[in-house]
């Protein structure tokens, strides 16, 4: 270590005490010791690693800190670590009619079955949003008289994603989420064998040997499917199939607002089937009549919003004080004026165990 200066620390001042040690040990000129010569390309390979290994630990070091992290995934995570589960993103919601459209049809039976899901496009901003129709599947005779049916729309696509049950204690499973669109907050529903098991928010919060799962925002990315330990919830047994299905949005993307000028248009994204099963074109037989606009899409939470209420949020899941009312209100992404307060206080008594809230929805959406 004689061969460096203490007041050289930089790289560049290593390698140059280096480059002149061995000139000096092995009496070599600078025009033969250069970086072409076997000495120097091992000294100059010898630099380039050591600067990336220090840049690694310099960049491991800065991504730990919530504070400093500058990656959106090293935020989550750590979050997440944390206990708060960051909010993911809410699609835009609106309703549509669906009715025969009176056009003479040949289809077999004289109906059409729309499977729930079933996907249209919005003509406006091209976007596709999926029927919710609160079953299976509907028939819609094609003749007179028939009333329309009102659909509940979301935007985005329902996928589902397949596993497989290990029947250990507290599996878990990771849902890739696919680029430029995130996984929605609410529409998230697990299957064992075809059987729908209820979501909890805490493990704590599922019975004993109850058919439930949690949902977390991934550590990594996408989404997070936790199941018990036969204490806190049911095992899924070895092999069993169990089938996520979760609805993938683009947030506030799917907003539309439609005017008397320039109302809102839909077509069929999906075909049907006659009462028979055979596939029948929606569109040829069926009309969708606008009734309340997609809003009130978000997307999730921001890296700024989640390095400020992380550390505050409870850890127990209940509205403990009247920061815990503003953080969940604020994940919401709807409201423009959040305000939530305590007058304990103040010299009147009766109010103390209560927490007075005041927000207002932002017009903007």
């Amino acid at each position: 270590m004689n061969i460096f200066k203490k007041n050289n620390i930089l790289i560049n001042g290593l390698l140059n005490d280096t480059f002149n040690f061995l000139q000096d040990t092995y009496n070599q000129t600078v025009n033969l010791f250069t970086v072409s010569s076997a000495w120097g390309q091992i000294l100059f390979v010898l630099q380039n690693l050591s600067q990336m290994i220090l840049y690694f630990i310099e960049d491991s070091i800065t991504e730990l800190n919530i504070e400093n992290a500058t990656r959106d995934y090293s935020v989550r995570s750590l979050a997440r670590i944390s206990g708060y589960d960051p909010g993911r993103s809410n699609s835009s919601q609106g309703e549509v009619y669906v009715a025969w459209n009176t056009r003479e049809s040949d289809v077999d039976g004289g109906a059409v079955i729309i499977n729930n899901h079933t996907q249209i496009r919005c003509q406006e901003n091209g976007k596709v949003y999926s029927l919710i129709l609160g079953s299976q599947k509907v028939t819609i005779p094609l003749k007179g008289g028939t009333n329309p049916i009102r659909c509940k729309i979301v935007q985005g696509n329902f996928n589902s994603f397949l596993v497989t049950g290990t029947g250990l204690a507290l599996q878990s499973y990771n849902i890739p989420s696919q680029a430029a669109s995130y996984i929605d907050q609410f529409y998230v529903d697990v299957y064992v064998n075809e059987e729908k098991w209820k979501k909890y928010d805490s493990l704590y919060d599922i019975p004993l040997n109850k058919k439930g799962y949690i949902v977390k925002g991934g550590i990594q990315e996408g989404l997070d499917v936790y199941f018990g330990n036969s204490n806190f919830g049911m095992v899924p047994q070895g092999g069993s199939r169990i089938r996520i299905e979760y609805l993938q949005n683009i947030g506030s993307g799917g907003n539309v607002s439609s005017t008397k000028e320039n109302p809102i248009s839909y077509k069929f994204n999906q075909t049907g089937t006659d009462l028979f099963g055979k596939e029948a074109d929606l569109g040829n037989y069926l009309e969708i009549r606008p009734s309340i606009d997609p809003m009130f899409g978000t997307n999730p939470d921001s890296t700024n919003l989640i390095r400020l209420v992380a550390p505050k949020t409870s850890r127990s899941f209940v509205f403990a004080n009247a920061q815990n009312y503003e953080i969940f209100l604020d994940k919401l992404g709807i409201f423009s004026q959040i305000q939530a307060f305590s007058t304990f206080d103040d010299a009147y008594l009766d109010d103390d165990h209560m927490i007075y809230r005041y927000f207002t929805p932002n017009v903007a959406l």
